[in-house]
């Protein structure tokens, strides 16, 4: 997919944005926001995808699959692609390990730490990306491209990312969407 080629007949309009309602921009925590659609997005274009409600995975060493149009270099100047990027990376940490490179911060409960081979990762503009993760032959989205650690050279990759883990807000999403998915998708068991 390439930005170049993106025409008015592949925009949708965006009827209304949730953002979750503890969102902190200096903290970076609860980043996550739902977009609700003028219209459905036919099943010829994209598949659905389901989160992963699971919040004992992924664990550590799982691959986690990213893609977006961010930097791929320099996190504020660039270049930035035309073409979608894509990277498989690694979890870093199961479930309860906090620590999370040079994040002090780091909360395993409501985010995913992954690794990235130097210069591959999340970067400036890949920011509410998916993170993927494949589970008994399923694929889910199991986390939201958050923010990434960059050393003193702000090159992309450098250091690890951060995703937010989907799963701590599997109430919240429902609470926006129901469980219509499960329908969509055929996926009947989520456990």
């Amino acid at each position: 997919s390439k930005l170049s080629e993106v025409g008015m007949s592949d925009r949708y309009t965006v009827k209304a944005i949730y953002p979750h309602p503890d969102y902190d921009n200096d903290l970076v925590v609860n980043d996550l926001a739902l977009l609700r659609l003028g219209e459905a997005i036919p099943a010829a274009i994209a598949k659905p995808l389901p989160w992963l409600e699971n919040s004992n995975l992924p664990l550590d060493g799982s691959p986690i699959f990213k893609s977006g149009w961010g930097s791929s270099n320099h996190i504020d100047d660039g270049p930035f692609p035309d073409e979608l990027q894509t990277v498989t990376v690694n979890v870093l940490g199961d479930p309860g390990y906090n620590f999370c490179g040079t994040d002090s911060l780091f909360d395993s409960e409501t985010r995913i730490c992954t690794g990235s081979p130097v210069q591959k990762g999340a970067c400036s503009g890949d920011s509410g990306g998916p993170n993927i993760v494949s589970d008994n032959g399923y694929w889910y989205l199991a986390g939201v491209t958050s923010y990434g650690m960059t050393g003193p050279d702000n090159l992309c990759g450098n250091d690890v990312d951060v995703a937010t883990r989907v799963s701590s807000y599997t109430d919240w999403i429902v609470s926006h969407v129901g469980y219509q998915w499960t329908w969509v998708t055929g996926i009947t068991d989520t456990s």
